[in-house]
């Protein structure tokens, strides 16, 4: 009679090691036994990426909307000021619309590179299951359409010191033609993304930890992500 193995309960610190062994130990989700260290870190890290869309979406919804009417007011700013005698004011304009451009690319920019890291996340651990609960993935898709229009507002409406005082052209651009390449910040996203899926792996396998009392798996875990940024 062959004798009976002992079931061996997986080591749940085994989860606080960060490596490509470590990171395809998870996909043990669909294997025939599954790990409970692994179901809890995926279990995280469906939560986690949930909670950073609901918390990006409040947010930057704000920020989206103070950036339309920062818009909506230089445009009419600009306005007023035309055939003004006020050169020194025509070049604040043109400096605060130049900043307000910078600050709707940053915000589609940053949209982007949580996006491709939640994508990323759901094709190395979850076989591409989309992870957003369905109304927050509305809200996110809505969010990300409207920053991407507003981005691209900054080549279409022409508050510049040229129109302030119609005496400049826009240097080395042909007419409408787009100064804000989205496919670029794309590009710099998905390049991006790897470092933030870490974080947000590295936050899930914590909790997980957390909940399944390894503290010592936690502490690793933190001393790791903390020398990282010191390296960096």
């Amino acid at each position: 009679m062959a004798e009976r193995t002992a079931a061996v309960e997986p080591d749940p610190g085994a989860w606080a090691k960060a490596g490509r062994e470590t990171d395809l130990a998870l996909l043990v989700l669909r294997s025939r036994r599954r790990d409970p260290c692994a179901e809890r870190v995926a279990v995280e890290l469906v939560l986690r990426l949930n909670s950073v869309a609901e918390e990006t979406v409040r947010i930057e919804g704000l920020r989206y909307a103070a950036l339309f009417w920062e818009m909506r007011a230089l445009a009419a700013e600009a306005e007023l000021a035309r055939g003004r005698e006020h050169p020194d004011a025509d070049h604040t304009i043109a400096e605060r619309w130049q900043a307000w451009r910078e600050g709707s690319t940053g915000l589609a920019a940053g949209l982007f590179l949580k996006e491709e890291a939640r994508a990323l996340l759901e094709r190395r651990y979850l076989e591409g299951t989309p992870t957003l609960f369905p109304d927050l993935a509305a809200d996110w898709l809505r969010l990300c359409e409207q920053a991407e229009r507003l981005a691209g507002l900054g080549d279409l409406v022409d508050v510049t010191a040229a129109t302030v005082d119609g005496a400049r052209r826009r240097r080395g651009r042909a007419p409408g033609r787009p100064q804000i390449d989205l496919h670029q910040l794309r590009a710099a996203a998905l390049e991006g993304a790897p470092d933030e899926a870490a974080s947000l792996v590295d936050a899930a396998r914590a909790a997980a930890l957390d909940t399944l009392g390894d503290t010592d798996g936690v502490a690793a875990i933190a001393e790791r992500r903390l020398r990282a940024e010191r390296g960096a």
